[in-house]
């Protein structure tokens, strides 16, 4: 019978080697795939906002009358009232771009070089149209943009 239970144990402990070694390679799999999902999700993000920004862009290209408003907005003041209306919606579409960045940047979606690209853009964007936008966006975004150098 001690046989017996020995063989028992050696297959108990056999079997407990074998369950461990399967968590280990489970664990080492789940972190590969959670890291890919990760990945897929930052491409994802990122391809978003280059579509909201390519959308926003591709109507001042192909609406005359909408780039020259664009052209025209650092003078808003000089716009009539209608163009005033219109310089405002286009330029909180691309203010709201660059806010959905920040927030995707903040939470780990994009990458700082893809976050960097958008920050030089609002940058660029600050002193024209900035002071329309500014008391819209979040408080964390504010912050970020008033530390562009004018």
């Amino acid at each position: 019978m001690t046989k017996e239970k020995g063989r028992f144990q050696k297959w108990a402990f056999v079997s407990e080697l074998v369950a461990s070694a399967a968590v280990v390679v489970s664990l080492v799999f789940l972190s590969y795939e959670v890291r890919e999902n990760t990945r897929a999700i930052e491409g994802t993000a990122f391809q978003e906002l280059i579509h909201a920004s390519d959308a926003s862009l591709l109507a001042v290209a192909t609406d005359s009358a909408l780039a020259s408003i664009w052209n025209r907005g650092a003078e808003y003041d000089s716009l009539s009232p209608s163009d005033q209306a219109r310089f405002f919606a286009l330029t909180r579409v691309f203010w709201r771009n660059y806010e959905n960045a920040y927030l995707q940047y903040r939470r780990g979606l994009i990458n700082p070089e893809e976050w960097g690209v958008y920050f030089g853009l609002a940058c660029e964007s600050k002193s024209t149209s900035w002071a329309l936008h500014r008391d819209a966006m979040t408080p964390s975004f504010v912050e970020v943009v008033e530390t562009c150098q004018s």
